[in-house]
């Protein structure tokens, strides 16, 4: 990974691949803020602590003037597939609160039988409540395979979490493509967040998410 900059910070989290049930992600943080920084906490976070779970993923110093750097090393436990993480810092400045965020870093896992290429809404943007939406998920086989299956779940705007279709995947080769189309009814106005878990003997492989916005139709 190259170096990134997100104001007021460079960093850069190594390595982007882990073959490994137990490994190591090294983060470099550098301030390039002119303003120093006092009380700090660095968080490295999972998106998905069950394919990457972080141990002891806070680490705090004291202080961070201009230009200088730091080096961090946390402990992960892994599984086969894919995940991202991102970091937090929280910290005083001139006694103010500060916080910064970072875009999330793809985390490669070791080499699965296959993978998620993408989940997407086969919509229009803003769809109507009271519609349904069509969503297609494309899933490419990496090696050999048998016995993966395709999970989709949805939560609605009030935060309800509940499974809505699944398909089983009996035999995929190296190299194929296969498509899968689902549909879901919007019940209520607000975001969706439908999910695809690709599965192998029940272990999960992979994960995406889309997020639909549905809005009443205020001219009925």
């Amino acid at each position: 990974m190259k170096t990134q900059k997100k104001y007021p910070f460079l960093y850069k989290i190594t390595p982007l691949k882990i073959n490994k049930r137990r490994g190591i992600l090294k983060v470099m943080l550098q301030n390039m803020g002119k303003k120093e920084l006092t009380s700090l906490k660095i968080k490295l976070n999972s998106l998905d602590p069950y394919q990457l779970f972080i141990k002891n993923g806070k680490k705090t110093i004291n202080s961070f003037s201009f230009k200088q750097k730091k080096r961090f090393s946390f402990q992960v436990l892994t599984k086969k597939g894919k995940t991202w993480v991102y970091l937090i810092v929280e910290a005083k400045e001139n006694k103010k609160d500060f916080f910064w965020e970072s875009p999330r870093i793809e985390i490669n896992l070791g080499k699965p039988p296959a993978k998620l290429k993408g989940l997407f809404a086969l919509t229009k943007p803003y769809p109507q409540t009271g519609k349904t939406v069509f969503f297609e998920a494309l899933v490419k086989g990496l090696q050999e395979s048998q016995d993966l299956s395709l999970d989709f779940w949805a939560e609605d705007p009030e935060g309800n979490y509940k499974e809505f279709d699944y398909y089983s995947i009996k035999d995929m080769e190296k190299g194929d493509k296969k498509r899968y189309l689902v549909k879901l009814k919007l019940e209520k106005s607000g975001t969706y967040t439908i999910h695809a878990y690709l599965n192998q003997n029940n272990r999960r492989i992979d994960h995406e998410l889309e997020k639909v916005l549905a809005e009443e139709d205020y001219g009925r």
